[in-house]
């Protein structure tokens, strides 16, 4: 089998031109029911728009402030589905670092029990996170939650 050569450089090809370049913004993150958030960004008069996918919003939940790494990617220039070139020069990639403020102080929610744990499943869909609870700490709350109890 022989291997065919490529002629010419291709910019898919050409990695000192691809490097992604990265920046740190702040912002305020809203999360939709399935994790994945929007993170609206300030600057001066105009507001930016970021889509952060659900694995990379961290422990944020709905309209905390957040410090997110913003990554920089030049695009190959062309469309995924036809070969003209695409408007479309860079892709951003969103992901957060830390959580500087807090919307919520406290979270309303529903007792359950798998058999070995016991975790509480928030009311709020766009929180995607369970938390959990330990036997000793369910013991010291007065009155002690059953299982399906609201908890606050």
């Amino acid at each position: 089998m022989s291997r065919r050569k490529r002629k010419g450089s291709s910019p898919k090809f050409n990695k000192r031109e691809r490097k992604p370049q990265s920046r740190t913004i702040q912002g305020t993150l809203y999360v939709r029911r399935n994790g994945g958030a929007t993170l609206v960004v300030k600057e001066g008069d105009q507001e930016a728009s970021y889509r952060v996918h659900a694995r990379d919003t961290f422990t944020a939940m709905h309209r905390d402030e957040v410090e997110a790494n913003a990554i920089v990617r030049p695009s190959t220039g062309r469309n995924r589905f036809s070969k003209e070139k695409s408007d479309r020069e860079t892709g951003v990639k969103v992901k957060v670092q830390k959580v500087l403020t807090r919307a919520r102080t406290q979270l309303t929610g529903t007792v359950f029990f798998d058999g070995s744990r016991y975790f509480v499943v928030p009311d709020d869909p766009r929180i995607p996170l369970n938390f959990n609870l330990n036997k000793k700490e369910l013991k010291t709350l007065n009155p002690e939650p059953k299982v399906q109890d609201k908890v606050v």
